[in-house]
């Protein structure tokens, strides 16, 4: 598969889960799936991240530079959340979130910086 692609499914992803963090069924006590920690803020920057993954996935070159910057601004949150965890009353996290946010970084940082093979 392309950057292309891969972008679109980055974007697919996580507007879905940016969406989804809205829903009072699918979030009850503020965590998506008894996973996610989720709050407004969470899920602006997951809607974010998709809908702009999903503009930048019509070109290979705004791809790949979409997953770079995606890549190291997931690894910074997963860092705020090693670091300071559910201390930061904006922006909370907890290990799902930490782990999300680290491989969805590592993995966004491997499409960014990577080649694949097509």
């Amino acid at each position: 598969m392309s950057h292309k692609t891969y972008a679109i499914i980055y974007g697919v992803l996580f507007l879905l889960i940016g969406l989804l963090g809205f829903v009072p069924m699918l979030a009850p006590d503020g965590h998506l799936f008894n996973f996610l920690l989720m709050g407004t803020i969470h899920n602006f920057i997951y809607i974010f991240i998709g809908v702009i993954g999903l503009l930048m996935a019509f070109s290979a070159y705004y791809s790949r530079m979409y997953f770079k910057v995606v890549g190291f601004v997931l690894l910074f949150m997963a860092l705020l959340g090693l670091m300071f965890g559910s201390h930061l009353d904006l922006l909370p996290f907890n290990i799902g979130d930490n782990l999300f946010n680290l491989v969805m970084g590592a993995l966004a940082l491997y499409l960014g910086f990577g080649k694949l093979r097509t």
